[in-house]
């Protein structure tokens, strides 16, 4: 029988340690291709286990900065896009609130609490046999203490030469060696072949290095003024939106005026 896998990512902690990895890979244009995140973490279980690993899903927490002056969301909203849509990931995104003040910086730990919450819902259910962490807070490290209390195996997926150690450093926490991302650059690099790709806007083919489900040449991306940002004139939260009325309302006023409306609807 296979062993059941689930793959837990601290997206915080991956774009910190972005930079790492470009560093490590030594080239600018380095990039992770996330679909091989999963099948790296099966190759390395199967390989010290010798056993069929079944990657059962593989979870994603990132977070979106909201009220940031100057901040365009457009370029995260498409990353999140591609890990729902092509890495087919479970993908949750939490608001970060920077009340229009560009030297604030918010201590928010919504990330963290839904990645401890998830993994351990999903230990209760028994959906897993092993949690593959990508994460490097040793905050986790009670987590990781009562997973294992449930009879859960973890295994860690770090970077081997971080210059934060506290959580890697307790190999007897973990049931397996540690998977060191940095020792696979070559494997997960995100390969981006020119091919030649007809525009989704007006049918023109270009050449594009683009892998993704949906292409705009240059030229439609240059002169596309369908989506702006807008300012709720509810809440004051900054969102992009193609609305191009004097108001504008965000996605959580509206719903949340939906389900006010649809609750003291007389019927």
């Amino acid at each position: 029988m296979a062993i059941r896998t689930m793959t837990f990512i601290d997206g915080g902690w991956m774009f910190h340690n972005k930079r790492h990895l470009l560093e490590a890979f030594d080239s600018p244009d380095f990039d992770v291709d996330y679909k091989k995140i999963p099948l790296l973490i099966r190759e390395h279980l199967k390989k010290v286990t010798g056993s069929d690993i079944d990657i059962i899903r593989t979870n994603f927490f990132g977070s979106m900065p909201i009220n940031k002056p100057d901040f365009n969301p457009s370029r995260q909203k498409a990353f999140y896009k591609y890990l729902r849509e092509e890495c087919f990931f479970e993908a949750e995104v939490f608001d970060i609130d920077y009340q229009n003040d560009d030297e604030l910086k918010p201590r928010d730990k919504s990330l963290n609490i839904a990645f401890a919450a998830s993994i351990m819902g999903n230990a209760a259910l028994n959906t897993f046999d092993v949690a593959a962490f990508i994460a490097g807070d040793p905050d986790y490290i009670p987590l990781i203490k009562r997973l294992r209390m449930l009879g859960k195996r973890i295994l860690l997926v770090g970077l081997k030469d971080s210059m934060d150690t506290r959580l890697q450093s307790k190999i007897g926490m973990f049931d397996f060696p540690t998977l060191y991302l940095d020792e696979n650059l070559e494997y997960l690099k995100l390969e981006r072949n020119d091919h030649y790709r007809e525009c989704m806007a007006c049918n023109e083919a270009e050449l594009t290095n683009w892998h993704g489900s949906e292409f705009y040449c240059s030229n439609c991306r240059e002169n596309d003024n369908r989506m702006a940002l807008r300012t709720c004139d509810s809440c004051g939260k900054v969102e992009e939106t193609t609305w191009s009325e004097n108001y504008y309302y965000c996605f959580d006023c509206r719903e949340s005026h939906r389900k006010t409306s649809t609750s003291t609807a007389v019927f």
